[in-house]
Order: structure tokens, then C-alpha cells, then sequence
């Protein structure tokens, strides 16, 4: 929305139309999460959007400033395709596992989940190319001081999922798991040590 009122005069009418959607469709995947989130765990999201995760007072406002400023922070659409790529990884993962428990029986996975991830990714393929092209519109025509300045940004952005520490997403999901699963609790030490060292993990590394 950002870009579109600072760039509205720049921007092609077929670039203006693409983004129009995009943003109502990014409205409407935030409103599907959070209801499948409050559907499956409404002690956790009653309130907020945020329970692993709970972003600081300055990560709030650096991300308040990303947003109204889209044509300085130049690294955005990178982080948005990487991030539209992974959510296209957990798809085709939650397909391959239903796929796989519908052959060999066991119990399966939750419908919900599994729908939720599927109308998500109708979208995102289509969300990866348009990030191609904001990436060409955005980063390709920005000098090198501001790519400059952007790259540690986006270094740092990732760092929650490529360098994850004791209190990241991650090793917070992995001890929620652990006290769902109590039999899990001999190997949660060798579980948090495993989430710690994906940040020397090269085949990890090349995955993102």
C-alpha cells in the first residue's frame, strides 16, 4: 500500500493492478491464519497475533518505518519471495505426509491445516513472480549505498529462521512440543542443540 501511494504516478497500470491484489490477498491470508490459529489454539491467539514470537518496542518501530518507507528499505521484496518460498515448502511437505499416511494408514493430518496451506499456496506461486518483479523495480534500479545499507537489514531479518539461538521461534516451538509430548522431554536438550546448529548446517544453509 506504501508503494502504491508513493509510486502510484511511476508504476505501470498492469504493475498498479498486481498490487492491488496482492495487498488484498496478503488482507485475506492474515485473516486466514489468525482464524486457524484462534480455531486450534485460542489460549495462545485470543488476544494477539504473536506467541512464539513476540516482537520488541524497536523491532515494531523499524518495521512501522520499513513499511512506510518501501522505496528505502529496497531489501523487502527479497525478504517477502523468500518467505512466499517457504510457505510453498510447507505445502508441498503437508501434501507429501498426507499423501504418504493416506498409503501406509496411521492417523492423518488435520484437514484444516492441510486446507488452509492449500487455498494459501493457490496464491503465493503467483505472489513469487510479482516479488520478481518488484525485486527488478525496487532493488535492481536502487545505487549501491542503499543496497548497502539494505543487506545487513535483511541479514539480520532472517536471522530468527538461518541462525536461531536459544530463544528464537524455533527452539520456543520446540519446547512447546516437548511439553505437549512429555515422553519427548529425555531428548530435549539434543533437540535445542539440533535447532542451534542449523546456523552450521550447509545443506540447511543452501535450502533457504
Amino acid at each position: 500500500q506504501s508503494l502504491l501511494r508513493a509510486q502510484r504516478k511511476t508504476l505501470s497500470p498492469a504493475l498498479q493492478e498486481a498490487l492491488e491484489v496482492f495487498v488484498d490477498e496478503e488482507v485475506k491470508h492474515g485473516a486466514m491464519f489468525r482464524r486457524l490459529l484462534q480455531t486450534t489454539s485460542m489460549e495462545r491467539y485470543e488476544k494477539s497475533d504473536f506467541h512464539f514470537y513476540t516482537p520488541g518496542a524497536l523491532g515494531v518501530r523499524f518495521a512501522g518505518l520499513c513499511l512506510q518507507a518501501p522505496t528505502l528499505f529496497v531489501a523487502w521484496p527479497w525478504l517477502g519471495m523468500i518467505l512466499e518460498e517457504k510457505t510453498i515448502t510447507y505445502h508441498r511437505a503437508y501434501e507429501r505426509a498426507a499423501n504418504a499416511q493416506q498409503q501406509n494408514g496411521g492417523a492423518e493430518l488435520d484437514g484444516l491445516h492441510r486446507a488452509v496451506h492449500r487455498f494459501h499456496f493457490l496464491d503465493e506461486a503467483r505472489h513469487v513472480q510479482l516479488e520478481s518483479v518488484l525485486i527488478e523495480h525496487l532493488w535492481d534500479r536502487a545505487p549501491q549505498w542503499l543496497k548497502g545499507i539494505n543487506r545487513p537489514l535483511l541479514f539480520h531479518a532472517l536471522g530468527q529462521y538461518t541462525r536461531p539461538r536459544d530463544k528464537s521461534v524455533s527452539s520456543n516451538i520446540v519446547r512447546a512440543l516437548v511439553a505437549k509430548y512429555p515422553r519427548l522431554n529425555p531428548h530435549l536438550d539434543t533437540l535445542l542443540d539440533g535447532v542451534r546448529d542449523l546456523k552450521n548446517d550447509a545443506t540447511f544453509q543452501r535450502s533457504i
